[in-house]
């Protein structure tokens, strides 16, 4: 899908081609700045950080304007564009900057808590259903052994 349908309006097509490109050369700039700034930050340039940070408030503020001047554009043209920039925040860090084995680890880490948690609940839901119904209502004189037999059954059953 090219530029007029994304707009749905060929008028549009160069200023928003224009937005693109300041939004890049502000985003490298931006880039450019944070790069100095951990480089001052390492060798201990307090001034000359202090000097960036400034900098890099001023580029963020016009890429906050640039972006205003897209929003009023797309709200011109009439079509909807909601969405939140904070959403992919973590996932760009991700994979961008760390190397291929971290972010497979990462990846790992967040599935095996995911898996962590089901196993608990899932275990949790049946201590509680061989306890408070199968040990209550069916069977009071069963032995250890056998509630634990029946609480790996619930466990498979949810």
């Amino acid at each position: 899908m090219g530029r007029e349908d994304r707009f749905g309006i060929n008028s549009y097509q160069q200023e928003v081609e224009q937005l693109e490109k300041e939004h890049t050369v502000l985003f490298r700039q931006k880039e450019a700045a944070y790069e100095r700034w951990k480089r001052y930050r390492d060798e201990g340039l307090t001034y000359e950080r202090y000097g960036v940070e400034e900098e890099i408030k001023a580029l963020q503020a016009k890429m906050k304007t640039n972006k205003t001047s897209i929003q009023a554009l797309v709200d011109k043209a009439g079509v909807s564009a909601e969405g939140d920039d904070l959403d992919y925040v973590f996932i760009t860090w991700v994979m961008r900057y760390l190397p291929v084995g971290i972010v497979g680890l990462l990846f790992a880490v967040i599935f095996s808590g995911a898996m962590s948690s089901t196993s608990a609940e899932l275990n949790a839901l049946a201590s509680t259903t061989t306890v408070d119904f199968y040990k209550r209502l069916f069977n009071t004189t069963a032995t250890d052994q056998q509630y634990v037999w029946w609480s790996k059954g619930f466990t498979v059953l949810f």
